[in-house]
């Protein structure tokens, strides 16, 4: 792999390759120093964000299915299930608590 060429692997719990999702590789002015995950919504879809050190990568992608909400928007399922899994590691995570991330490891 070319140091320019990045991709995102999503394996099922089996270990077999799911998906490979191209990265945008971009190398920032000022450096991150923690690792920064950032998930946008971007019209309908939204673009992951992972920024490191002086390197971004990125990529824009589109939900599955969305449904319409009792307000006439719409709901982004996906972004709730995403954001539920996060929150169970990350957030832990930024207050120095590194279990649930260790057990979830493998």
């Amino acid at each position: 792999v070319e140091p320019q060429n990045w991709h995102l692997l999503i394996e099922s719990e089996s270990g077999s390759l799911s998906a490979e999702v191209p990265l945008t590789l971009q190398r920032l002015d000022k450096p991150v120093e923690y690792l920064t995950i950032a998930l946008e919504k971007q019209d309908k879809g939204g673009r992951l964000v992972v920024q490191w050190g002086r390197l971004a990568l990125a990529t824009e992608f589109q939900p599955a299915a969305t449904t319409a909400s009792g307000d006439g928007g719409d709901t982004w399922n996906e972004l709730s299930s995403f954001h539920s899994l996060m929150s169970q590691t990350f957030h832990p995570l930024e207050e120095g608590n590194l279990t649930p991330i260790r057990t979830r490891a493998a």
